[in-house]
């Protein structure tokens, strides 16, 4: 899936954590995530350094992180388990986000939670698809359809949500002392993981 993908930089983390995930549990070690992803960044960086300016990289590493450090806070309870993890990966990364884009959609954390769940499912039917597909092209057809309400619901709920955008984001949260947009990037993005 790496390689169909395009190798990009929040694939490729993923595989690397999935691979000593997997490797830990069929050597029967135990596998911390944090250890996880501190090898899947180096492994990353330590083959192409010019990473640590990709927002995907950093976008991906540090909503990880959030996921890792932040989720636990949260309650344990099914119903809190995607809001939980939507809001750990935001508060991590909102200083790449609105420093990269200038905004920050305050709505971001209810769509989420409302079409979260929808991926597990459309991942299954959709690999399913393409996987009987290639052996009966009508079966894997047929998974693919399936497809359709879960497509429709998360596509409507994010237009629907879309429009109203403009009236719920945040603008430039913090303050420039720099002149150059990536030195002012770096003192944003440092100042706000300091505090």
């Amino acid at each position: 899936y790496a390689f169909l993908s395009g190798l990009q930089p929040s694939i490729v983390r993923a595989t690397v954590m999935g691979g000593l995930a997997f490797g830990a549990q069929f050597f029967g070690k135990q596998y911390f995530g944090l250890y996880g992803l501190f090898l899947a960044g180096f492994f990353m960086l330590f083959t192409k350094p010019e990473l640590i300016f990709d927002i995907g990289f950093q976008l991906s590493v540090l909503a990880t992180l959030g996921i890792i450090l932040v989720k636990p806070i949260f309650p344990k309870q099914k119903i809190f388990d995607d809001v939980g993890t939507t809001i750990s990966a935001q508060i991590t990364t909102l200083p790449i986000l609105v420093g990269t884009f200038g905004q920050y959609s305050l709505l971001s954390i209810l769509v989420n939670a409302l079409v979260l769940w929808t991926i597990p499912p459309l991942m299954i039917l959709g690999g399913a698809g393409a996987i009987v597909g290639l052996v009966f092209e009508e079966a894997g057809k047929f998974f693919i359809l399936l497809t359709i309400p879960l497509l429709w619901f998360f596509e409507k709920t994010v237009s629907y949500f879309g429009s109203w955008e403009s009236q719920f984001k945040l603008h430039q949260l913090f303050v420039c002392w720099l002149d150059d947009d990536h030195g002012t990037a770096v003192v944003e993005r440092t100042g706000y993981y300091v505090i």
